[in-house]
């Protein structure tokens, strides 16, 4: 082997390696630029209250529903990169083109549409009363967010079949 024939194959394999790491770092800033939400839908389980400050903490579920509180949570994870701002929060229909929309959900601070920071996760909450009947109206699926940039994501857990059980048993 000659040394043009050696100089050619190097050349021609550091091609290939840059090639690669390129398309690579494409699809690795793609992903990093997509909004990436998870939604856990939770059932109040119970509450607890600190013995020093006297602030009560609610005890949240994915597993289970119980009716024994008035309330349900949505827990949201923003796994993205950068903040996002959800303006939209609700049910999804079997059909996932239509929705059941929760207009102001119960959150820590009165401020709606909602930030969360990247790799942040906050809970809304929502009082049953105002969900049951349209659950029982209507075929539920998944429970979902809405951003401001219009990005549907959904989510669902053992939680919210067991309240859409509920809802289907009830008169």
């Amino acid at each position: 082997m000659d040394l043009t024939t050696v100089k050619d194959i190097v050349i021609g394999i550091a091609a290939a390696v840059g090639m690669l790491l390129s398309i690579y770092n494409f699809f690795h800033s793609r992903k990093r630029e997509k909004v990436r939400l998870t939604i856990i839908p939770k059932a109040v389980a119970g509450e607890s209250r600190n013995r020093d400050s006297g602030e009560v903490s609610l005890i949240l579920s994915e597993r289970t529903f119980e009716d024994t509180h008035n309330l349900f949570a949505f827990e949201i994870i923003n796994n993205s990169e950068f903040a996002i701002v959800i303006d939209e929060i609700g049910l999804l229909l079997s059909n996932k083109k239509s929705r059941l929309i929760i207009p102001y959900p119960i959150q820590d601070k009165k401020e709606w549409p909602k930030e969360i920071q990247a790799r942040r996760s906050t809970t809304l909450y929502v009082k049953l009363e105002s969900m049951l009947k349209y659950i029982k109206q209507n075929k539920v699926s998944h429970a979902y967010v809405k951003t401001t940039d219009n990005i549907i994501c959904h989510g669902k857990s053992e939680a919210l079949k067991s309240l859409i059980n509920f809802a289907n048993s009830i008169n």
